[in-house]
């Protein structure tokens, strides 16, 4: 019932967070649309395994950025961007990529906002203290489970492909991912998500997109293993 429920929240979710990043209620729509009918999204959320609610989560923590970023109320957002980075850590411990890449993104847009850096110490902790927060607890909670890590790493990597390969291997798998992200359409529909980054470049939200995409990419390649496609918030 939680993965259903989840799925459901998603799509109206969805649709906010679109309007934020592309400022149109028409785009916000077709995303939305998307999603009801993606196969990952009816997949997942008819299994228990925690990836629908990290998908509403992720989405969920997104939009606590974005009112982060306004300034307005740090108190109240922070404590939520907290509880909803530490909630999806505790669900699926390899939602550390996910965060990871939205920590990057936060972190990057402050700076960029203050070109000069005048930033005095008290400004960076008022800033800074959600994200500091998190990763420090993040940190605690994966030494404290670190024998269980070790076990699901070894469990994993006996699966032929996922761990210790090489980056032309890893491409590979990548592009086999490609074609799960756009299921039930083709990779053709790629072409549309070309558009939009080019509708987007040189903003916050160009940005955004990159941090999430290319940070867990980072990560696998650092670790020599790649995750299923979850990892990508599809």
């Amino acid at each position: 019932l939680p993965e259903i429920l989840a799925s459901i929240f998603t799509i109206p979710l969805a649709y906010r967070i679109g309007v934020l990043i592309t400022n149109s209620m028409l785009g916000a729509w077709i995303g939305s649309l998307l999603l009801v009918f993606s196969s990952p999204h009816l997949h997942q959320s008819q299994m228990a395994k925690g990836y629908s609610l990290t998908v509403f989560l992720a989405l969920l923590l997104i939009y606590i950025v974005y009112k982060l970023l306004e300034g307005k109320s740090l108190k109240i957002w922070g404590i939520l961007f907290f509880l909803t980075g530490l909630g999806m850590i505790l669900l699926v411990p390899t939602n550390v990529h996910f965060l990871t890449g939205i920590g990057v993104f936060y972190v990057f847009v402050i700076f960029k906002n203050h070109k000069n850096f005048d930033y005095t110490f008290n400004d960076l902790i008022k800033l800074m203290w959600p994200v500091i927060l998190l990763f420090s607890v993040i940190v605690g909670y994966c030494l404290n489970i670190l024998s269980d890590l070790r076990r699901g790493i070894a469990g994993e990597c006996s699966v032929p492909l996922n761990c210790t390969m090489d980056l032309g291997s890893y491409f590979e798998r990548l592009i086999e991912f490609f074609g799960t992200f756009i299921s039930p359409w083709s990779s053709w529909f790629y072409l549309f998500l070309l558009f939009g980054l080019v509708r987007l470049y040189k903003t916050k939200e160009f940005t955004l997109f990159i941090s999430l995409f290319v940070i867990p990419n980072i990560i696998n390649l650092i670790s020599g293993s790649i995750g299923p496609a979850r990892v990508y918030i599809y």
